[in-house]
């Protein structure tokens, strides 16, 4: 019975085996140098970026490109952070109220007062809107010297020799400690 299971086993690690990418990028044993003057990849598949096309770099410091989620506003929530609707009145092209409503989320500001909404529940000023603040979403797509980065970060500002660690009302880890160059008390959340 020993040698079926041993036989089962060897025969599993022979199908993975035949069933993985033994050469990556053209090159045996998966080495990441790039692809070889025989493979069809374009000349930034080997990580060259300067002459990938396809990246949109910022045109002036300070500027980003994208903005996916930037219309994103902060909304009143109740206690249990279901957010709290608004009902406003349905105009026709005249601007009459047709008997009917519709709902829409109700962005909240700076002090976490309700922001005034226009007849189509769209901020009257939306400057005074707290945009969503979406950090480190997007950090799952980053290489691994970002997430590197990021990791030493975090170490250095739980480790410091006067931090007091503490949880946040959220549950996350919260560091307080003193800038030896500012001498500045710094909070810094981990997310």
């Amino acid at each position: 019975m020993k040698l079926q299971h041993l036989a089962f086993f060897v025969f599993l690690i022979l199908l993975l085996g035949s069933l993985t990418q033994c050469e990556r990028y053209g090159v045996p044993g998966g080495d990441m140098g790039g692809p070889t003057g025989d493979s069809d990849a374009p000349d930034w598949a080997g990580g060259n970026t300067d002459v990938n096309e396809h990246i949109n770099r910022n045109d002036e410091s300070g500027t980003t490109r994208g903005g996916d989620y930037g219309d994103l506003f902060e909304i009143k929530r109740d206690l249990d952070g279901v957010p709290e609707m608004k009902e406003l009145p349905e105009l026709d092209e005249n601007g009459v109220p047709t008997g009917e409503t519709f709902w829409v989320v109700q962005p909240v500001g700076v002090d976490g007062l309700p922001l005034d909404l226009d007849a189509e529940g769209e901020l009257v000023n939306p400057e005074l809107a707290l945009e969503v603040d979406f950090g480190r979403l997007n950090i799952v797509r980053s290489p691994q010297s970002v997430l590197d980065q990021a990791f030493e970060e975090a170490m250095k500002v739980l480790t410091d020799d006067d931090a007091v660690i503490t949880l946040d009302f959220c549950g996350r880890l919260t560091s307080t400690y003193t800038d030896n160059l500012t001498l500045e008390v710094v909070v810094k959340t981990i997310d």
